[in-house]
């Protein structure tokens, strides 16, 4: 029986993915939340529910999810460091550096990890980021991300600096 759950849950799981990979993102948010009702702990839902708000610009639900993550899988890596992301994006630089340490202290070779510790550790003004942006970005500075949506996908290719900027690119 146990077997049977899983595979609907994957099932479950994997048409969540589909529509959100396809931009219906309130149906894709029903669909994380029928998975979350059977399985309150599912990692991979509640992830995957904090990112798709969280790209769409909306951190009230993103925290939500990334905060049940980082509570339910106190030892997963990628849980601490998208709840920083999230946190440095809303100008909370020292929580962010909290869950970043948290992350690295999980895997300290992690590059998003020391990509997102530069940013903070510079915001704060704080001299010891060297070894963060070195870490983070040789050999990691390309980052890519899925289209969403149902037209035909175009390539883009945007150059930014990894000491930041004033042009907003999130959109």
């Amino acid at each position: 029986m146990s077997f049977a759950i899983d595979t609907d849950l994957a099932g479950a799981l994997a048409h969540a993915r589909a529509l959100a990979a396809r931009g219906e993102d309130e149906a894709a948010r029903q669909a994380y939340l029928a998975v979350l009702q059977r399985d309150p702990t599912n990692f991979s839902a509640l992830n995957e529910l904090g990112t798709l708000p969280f790209a769409g610009g909306i951190c009230s639900s993103a925290r939500t999810a990334y905060q049940q993550a980082v509570r339910y899988h106190p030892a997963n890596k990628i849980a601490p460091v998208n709840l920083a992301n999230l946190l440095r994006e809303e100008q909370d630089p020292t929580a962010a550096r909290a869950h970043y340490e948290a992350a690295l202290a999980i895997d300290p070779d992690l590059h998003e990890t020391h990509q997102g510790m530069a940013c903070v550790l510079q915001e704060l003004g704080l001299e010891d980021k060297d070894q963060h942006w070195q870490k983070g970005y040789a050999g990691h500075a390309i980052v890519s991300k899925p289209y969403r949506g149902t037209g035909i996908s175009l390539p883009l290719l945007m150059l930014v600096s990894a000491r930041g900027g004033n042009i907003p690119t999130q959109l």
